[in-house]
């Protein structure tokens, strides 16, 4: 089945320090054999790389849930099939899925329980985490009856509002790049800052 999907790799520095820096200065300056009368600190230092992940993933979902509902409002709309094709993935793993509601109504359902506390983090997140990546996905999944890939015409036709192959199914206010627009606008402008908030909230948990 054909794909559109848009993925951004972002956040490259935390607060101008790489993640792996903050592991590393944690390791050096409490020691790998433990401190003394620091209860519960060598096992924060032991999982900070899975909670720094964590925290990256939850900042990711927050900022995606809110991207995939911008773009959820872009999306022409005409039968909602388009619409409801539509996924949201964080790391690869679809987290949501479009639902049409009728007329110009459309929102998302989370996949599965994807409570904070439900959260997996893989070996993949925590090495895309030290390395200052993470990923978000909106992707729409549609073909026509002729086998060609619709949410990818929807996408790219460039047209007016009222004109071109797929006028119909456009709204006001619904059009082209509507995948493309909300990464660009929201994302990419509010997935850093987020990510540095939810990791620094962890970090002030850590006492040395």
């Amino acid at each position: 089945m054909s794909t559109y999907s848009s993925v951004i790799n972002s956040f490259n520095k935390l607060s101008s320090t790489p993640i792996d820096t903050y592991v590393k200065a944690f390791y050096v300056g409490t020691g790998r054999d433990g401190v003394k009368g620091t209860t519960g600190l060598q096992q924060r230092i032991k999982d900070l790389p899975v909670a720094l992940s964590k925290a990256a993933k939850i900042a990711a979902l927050d900022v995606g849930k809110k991207t995939f509902q911008a773009s959820l409002n872009r999306v022409p709309i005409d039968t909602g099939e388009t619409c409801e094709s539509g996924r949201l993935t964080v790391n690869g793993r679809h987290y949501a899925k479009g639902r049409y509601l009728g007329g110009d109504n459309a929102d998302f359902v989370m996949i599965g329980s994807r409570a904070e506390d439900d959260i997996q983090i893989t070996n993949d997140d925590i090495q895309d985490t030290i390395k200052g990546t993470i990923n978000i996905g909106i992707e729409y999944h549609r073909v026509d009856e002729l086998g060609r890939d619709l949410a990818f015409r929807l996408h790219e036709d460039l047209n007016e509002y009222g004109s071109g192959e797929f006028w119909s199914a456009r709204r006001r206010g619904r059009g082209p790049k509507f995948v493309q627009n909300p990464l660009e606008q929201i994302a990419d402008r509010e997935l850093q800052p987020r990510i540095v908030a939810e990791i620094n909230k962890y970090l002030k948990t850590i006492k040395l």
